[in-house]
């Protein structure tokens, strides 16, 4: 078992009050003015992300899963949960209804 040691006054945006890390997922393309959008609004909530690019090679695999799914554009937001946020105009609304004096 890993114990995951947290210091309270460096707890901003990326650990939950489960006292685990955050991380969401998004799901990009090459020249998304978007995606880059939504990776630095999660950047500026210090909020940790992992990215799969449907152009990359090794992440084609959730262009599949996308048109299964019936989606058709990108970026695509998960929450850690694995709910879906959305696109970036979800996420915003979602930064902003957490940090509303931010915006």
């Amino acid at each position: 078992m890993i114990k995951l040691l947290i210091n309270p006054k460096q707890t901003k945006g990326n650990i939950s009050c489960t006292g685990r890390l955050t991380l969401y997922t998004i799901i990009t393309r090459n020249n998304c003015k978007y995606c880059d959008k939504a990776k630095a609004l999660l950047k500026t909530n210090a909020i940790n992300f992992t990215t799969y690019n449907i152009e990359e090679g090794s992440s084609k695999w959730i262009l599949s899963l996308m048109l299964k799914a019936d989606i058709k554009t990108v970026p695509q937001v998960f929450a850690s949960s694995g709910n879906l946020i959305g696109g970036y105009s979800e996420l915003s609304e979602l930064m902003e209804s957490i940090n509303p004096k931010e915006y």
